[in-house]
């Protein structure tokens, strides 16, 4: 993954837990205007990095447009990997 890629990651599970505690679902639209328009990502970039998140088990993508963060980090240290070691988790 790319520098601006691990951006947005951060930025994802950051504003993710911002509106919702670990193990709860979040609307993307809770969080996609601030990654849009005032983080300058592009809806592709968005959707590119929730479903290569998904796949390296970071988040679940839900129905309704809704995501829940499973990775492991100081609010949820039980569960899943940690953002930090995504992209080193995801290509293994």
């Amino acid at each position: 993954m790319s520098s601006r890629s691990d951006e947005l990651r951060d930025a994802i599970v950051e504003l993710a837990r911002a509106k919702a505690p670990p193990g709860q679902a979040v609307n993307l639209l809770n969080i996609g205007p601030t990654l849009v328009t005032k983080m300058n990502f592009d809806q592709d970039e968005v959707v590119n990095t929730l479903y290569a998140m998904q796949e390296g088990g970071l988040i679940r993508l839900l129905e309704g447009n809704r995501i829940i963060v499973v990775a492991r980090g100081p609010d949820n240290p039980r569960v899943g990997v940690s953002a930090q070691n995504f992209g080193t988790q995801a290509q293994a």
